[in-house]
């Protein structure tokens, strides 16, 4: 894609750009692993990881943007990923057949690597671990046995942070279970 703008952008400034998309994400440059799938989207849910470069990016892995990102998906789905998510907008599906549709508006406000979401049937569970605030979204058929994983999977990350990178300013995280429903089958 070749955006032509109308004025040069000056050193450091700013511009913003408006892309709209929809369709299957079916290429090879969908995942910089070959036979490893970093973007799908079916009936069943979605997940669009940033290193799929799903949308427009330069320097990429090095690329840090801000950006407002709007999902919009049918309304049993819940959507999780990067940034500060509003609380879904109801909107009118296409038809009867199609159902209620909810509008997911994600604000990335601050430099940083976004771009990464996970749509379909999950469940929020809000956990306290290691001092931080995780978001656990797993499928809702399993959301009850998820209860208690925040504590165990984060007691890594956040060491590592501590010890190598100085004290984590984050104090919010979340932990997204894929759906099985989603995955490619292995073989």
């Amino acid at each position: 894609m070749i955006a032509h703008l109308p004025t040069p952008i000056a050193t450091a400034g700013h511009v913003t750009l408006t892309y709209t998309y929809s369709g299957l994400l079916v290429n090879e440059e969908n995942s910089p692993v070959p036979g490893v799938r970093a973007a799908l989207i079916n009936k069943d849910g979605a997940y669009l990881l940033l290193p799929a470069r799903w949308f427009p990016l330069t320097n990429f892995p090095s690329t840090v943007i801000t950006a407002t990102f709007r999902l919009n998906v049918p309304d049993l789905f819940a959507v999780a990923g990067t940034g500060k998510a509003s609380a879904p907008s109801p909107m009118p599906g296409k038809n009867a057949v199609e159902g209620g549709r909810l509008l997911y508006t994600f604000e990335c406000k601050s430099l940083a690597s976004h771009g990464t979401f996970v749509v379909g049937n999950l469940q929020l569970n809000p956990k306290q671990a290691e001092g931080i605030n995780v978001a656990v979204y797993a499928p809702r058929a399993a959301s009850a046995e998820r209860a208690g994983i925040s504590p165990r999977v984060w007691r890594v990350p956040r060491s590592f942070f501590q010890t190598c990178l100085a004290p984590s300013p984050i104090l919010v995280s979340t932990l997204i279970q894929i759906p099985l429903a989603l995955l490619p089958m292995c073989g």
